[in-house]
């Protein structure tokens, strides 16, 4: 009876089996796991509470930090330049378009509040225009088209008690508001829009260029006089969510050990369903694994259960956060590959807690050949018993 049931999970053979015994095993775990799933509740909650717990914080973090130059729109480069005098502003802009091709002028003028030490900037921006997507984004009513007409921030609205249709008059000029708009990177920039046709000369322009290094290089070495310029320094945000990622692995550790106590108590509680499966012929080798596929199971487990849970709070939770983190978040701008590190990071730590205790348990034969009990349960003179009586 006992070779029977050896050949037909597998578990017969110099070497345990092999690939079809590794398979029976885990077959065998996870009907363990079906059937004492109730035992592993805390652990498993421990586990999907960490790992929401890591990806909500990531997600966070990583949409939270600062972006880096949000004056820079889509570009990677800009310069600065002097618009008091129109020709030789009009001689730099048609340089950098030769230079670089397809680039974005952006006039300013700022102009004082009657009554007030404060002044508004009136920027001369084309919506449409090749970067302005991630630094301008319209919230309520249209964008300005022609002259006499505005759009302006919604701190200025509220400052000069404005709203779509009013009348905006300052510097001895009459514009009609036409919508609310904002700097989607950086919502404490205030500004009235006005079209680039019909603003007037600026008194200094931004002109944004996509640029490599040589190319840029080259262009401020031949460049006519001092040149103010500015390049978008690197993202801060993976790294950010990756200390963060690593504060909450030390977390996961921390859990690791309560598992492991939980893992050993499973342990002590299989004993017979162990030495059944030894009486088969399992190895010691083989009747460790039960184990630790057991406590892989609860790390996919909590892993895909924690995940969901993390993100579902992180996309409840995200509106709320744009005021605190001066720029609008993106619920759905989620980094993947530092989310599923965390995840593999749970199934890792989990069965290395089931691993444990099933290494200092002493079940099974010393040996990595199969048991072969005897009469009543013993082994040959020369074997020890496959199971502690």
């Amino acid at each position: 009876m006992s070779a029977t049931l050896r050949d037909r999970h597998g578990l017969a053979g110099p070497a345990g089996g092999g690939v079809p015994a590794r398979r029976a095993v885990a077959r065998w775990a996870w009907r363990l796991f079906r059937r004492e799933w109730r035992q592993q509740v805390l652990v498993l909650a421990l586990l999907i509470l960490t790992v929401a717990a890591a990806a909500f914080s990531v997600a966070a973090a990583y949409n939270v930090a600062s972006l880096p130059g949000p004056q820079f729109g889509s570009a990677n480069h800009l310069l600065q330049l002097n618009g008091t005098n129109p020709k030789a502003l009009a001689a730099d802009i048609a340089a950098a378009r030769k230079a670089f091709g397809t680039i974005q002028v952006i006039g300013r003028r700022f102009v004082p509040i009657p009554g007030s030490a404060q002044t508004v900037e009136f920027r001369a921006q084309n919506p449409h225009g090749p970067y302005s997507d991630p630094m301008l984004a319209l919230t309520q009513g249209r964008y300005p088209t022609g002259a006499g007409q505005a759009a302006i921030t919604g701190q200025i609205a509220q400052t000069l008690q404005l709203h779509i249709g009013s009348l905006l008059s300052i510097g001895g000029h009459h514009q009609t508001v036409t919508g609310i708009v904002e700097n989607p990177s950086d919502l404490s920039d205030q500004f009235v829009l006005v079209p680039p046709s019909v603003a007037g000369p600026p008194q200094s322009v931004t002109v944004l260029l996509n640029a490599s290094p040589a190319s840029f290089g080259a262009f401020r070495t031949g460049f006519r006089g001092p040149l103010e310029w500015q390049a978008r320094g690197a993202s801060t945000q993976a790294a950010v969510a990756g200390g963060v990622l690593g504060a909450v692995t030390v977390l996961l550790l921390l859990v690791s050990l309560v598992a492991a106590a939980g893992f050993a108590v499973i342990a002590a509680r299989r004993q017979r369903q162990l030495g059944m499966l030894a009486a088969i012929g399992a190895t010691r080798k083989q009747l460790r694994m039960v184990m630790v596929s057991g406590g892989a199971v609860v790390g996919v487990i909590a892993a895909v259960a924690g995940t969901a849970v993390g993100l579902a709070a992180w996309i409840a939770t995200a509106p709320g956060l744009d005021t605190f983190a001066g720029h609008r978040i993106d619920p759905l701008n989620i980094p993947w590959g530092l989310v599923a590190l965390g995840m593999l990071l749970a199934v890792v730590t989990a069965t290395a807690a089931a691993w444990w205790p099933a290494r200092a348990a002493p079940p099974g034969c010393r040996s990595r050949s199969p048991c072969r009990p005897g009469r009543r349960g013993r082994g040959p003179r020369t074997a020890r018993p496959c199971w502690p009586p």
